[in-house]
């Protein structure tokens, strides 16, 4: 309940389906999702937080729909994986306030920040493609990430596009994908090259 008031006095709303909260802005959503799984001793969380850009969502959904589906979240940080300390959110159930607390105190110190600099389209291109060849926390599926670069590099208009586009080319024709998932990125660089976003 804490969380839930927490969140709430900051204008999220719960969504039970996807157990997560979300924030609208205009073309988009942020999204803090807790997902909790309960032992007889200890409890889990799972917590991920991000942002949802609608464009670069519904663009990407006819080509990779198994990995863009109405709830997907364009750059989103696991907490656990960004902050590199398990033991917080793993405890005992008669001792839960700490981690609570420590959740709260992270979004007020750094977490609202983070996703308030998701929502600039600029941001976010820049951490998926200023450095393509090396993995990034913001999305860690590496088949997910090309498609969705490539989109955001041609929303932004990026004049790297063109060396953007062969090194996610040249990691899906040497990674153990389906020819269905080539073929879906082909037909997406054919549909950006004739599509202006601006």
């Amino acid at each position: 309940m804490q969380l839930a008031s927490h969140f709430g006095e900051r204008g999220f709303k719960w969504n039970r389906e996807l157990n997560e909260y979300r924030l609208p802005f205009d073309g988009g959503h942020q999204v803090i999702s807790i997902q909790r799984q309960e032992g007889p001793i200890e409890h889990s969380l799972n917590i991920t937080f991000g942002v949802r850009n609608e464009i670069v969502e519904s663009t990407l959904q006819p080509f990779l729909p198994h990995y863009s589906p109405s709830n997907s979240i364009t750059a989103a940080l696991q907490m656990q994986s960004f902050l590199n300390d398990t033991e917080l959110f793993q405890f005992k159930k008669a001792n839960t306030q700490k981690s609570i607390h420590f959740i709260m105190r992270f979004f007020e110190e750094d977490g609202y920040q983070m996703m308030r600099d998701l929502k600039d389209i600029h941001h976010v291109e820049n951490l998926y493609n200023q450095h393509a060849t090396i993995p990034t926390s913001i999305c860690t599926d590496s088949t997910a990430r090309c498609f969705r670069g490539i989109v955001l590099a041609r929303m932004t208009n990026n004049p790297k596009w063109n060396d953007i586009h062969k090194t996610f080319l040249n990691h899906l024709e040497n990674s153990p994908q389906s020819s269905d998932v080539f073929h879906h990125y082909m037909r997406l660089i054919e549909y950006l090259n004739g599509f202006g976003f601006n």
